[in-house]
């Protein structure tokens, strides 16, 4: 369509680009780096941006650009100009018919180790399509900026933006190698057995104010700890879901030690979503797998509770 006699064309979407990323990096050497164009193109058009609004927008200074009032009254409609474009790619995304490409999960080593991975043979099997890009840190990857499309967390996510299932919850208890665990029979003193776990004061020690003695080797690693446990080192603290993974056995313990445990803080885990790509296919098919795969777990770890567990 074209514009009438004497009025402007509307601005293009990339001079709205342009103009953000040089108010995010005010020099044309950053702003070139992150927009990938090169200096002097830049210049060029955001000088052909100033003379279309008839506005300087910044001041060329020996130390980079500075902004202008002119820029600083725009800059808002143009941030969010940009969260519309955002949201607008975010809901385009949404309409994908197809599940498959890239599915992007972060948990922690030891959830990653020894819940996911052994699921995935599940997965593959059952979309074929899908590629899990799987981020096994103790990093808390940013939900809302796309950093990763699910995350599976020990606490519950304050943020208003995103959406969350707890998928796990349980008191950590004492696991080890069956014929550790044999030899202790049933336990009445945490200081009767020996401990692998963490630093003192840390997430992982969870006894110390039950009168857990200090570990004979200590790790902040959980994958670390659990192969320790597996081999007969001593007895850790994890939930009970980790004993059916990695071949663990739960401690036999007396009513009244019993009672102490289950006054110990719960261990959550909580699958983390973008309220925005939450229905996208590919993030939904993962979502409700792993979902059917912890209810599996825990359906599992009750019927093998009735057999021999405390």
């Amino acid at each position: 369509m074209q514009s009438s006699p004497g009025r402007k064309p509307p601005l293009r979407w990339d001079e709205i680009q342009l103009f953000v990323g040089l108010l995010r990096h005010p020099s044309l050497s950053q702003a070139s780096g992150a927009l990938g164009v090169d200096t002097s193109t830049l210049s060029r058009r955001l000088a052909a941006l100033e003379e279309r609004l008839g506005l300087p927008l910044f001041d060329r200074t020996a130390r980079g650009l500075r902004i202008t009032p002119a820029a600083v009254r725009l800059a808002e409609a143009a941030r969010g100009m940009e969260a519309g474009a955002v949201a607008f790619e975010r809901e385009a995304e949404n309409f994908e018919r197809s599940i498959e490409g890239v599915v992007s999960l972060s948990t922690v080593p030891g959830v990653a180790e020894g819940l996911i991975v052994p699921t995935l043979p599940r997965l593959r099997s059952r979309y074929s399509r899908i590629v899990l890009d799987l981020d096994a840190s103790s990093l808390v990857r940013d939900l809302t900026r796309r950093e990763v499309d699910l995350a599976i967390r020990t606490s519950r996510p304050a943020s208003g933006s995103l959406v969350s299932k707890r998928v796990y919850t349980g008191p950590p208890w004492p696991l080890g190698s069956r014929d550790y665990v044999r030899e202790l029979g049933k336990l009445n003193d945490l200081a009767a057995a020996r401990w692998v776990g963490g630093e003192v004061g840390s997430p992982l020690a969870f006894g110390e104010r039950l009168g857990q003695p200090a570990p004979v080797l200590r790790s902040s690693h959980i994958p670390v700890l659990l192969g320790a446990a597996t081999a007969g080192i001593g007895l850790v603290w994890a939930a009970r879901h980790f004993g059916y993974t990695y071949g663990l056995a739960p401690v036999q313990v007396t009513p009244k030690l019993k009672k102490q445990l289950l006054t110990l803080p719960a261990i959550e885990l909580w699958l983390v979503a973008h309220e925005s790509y939450r229905k996208t296919p590919r993030i939904a098919a993962v979502w409700d797998f792993l979902e059917e795969e912890f209810e599996n777990l825990a359906r599992h770890a009750r019927e093998r509770d009735r057999e021999e567990w405390v």
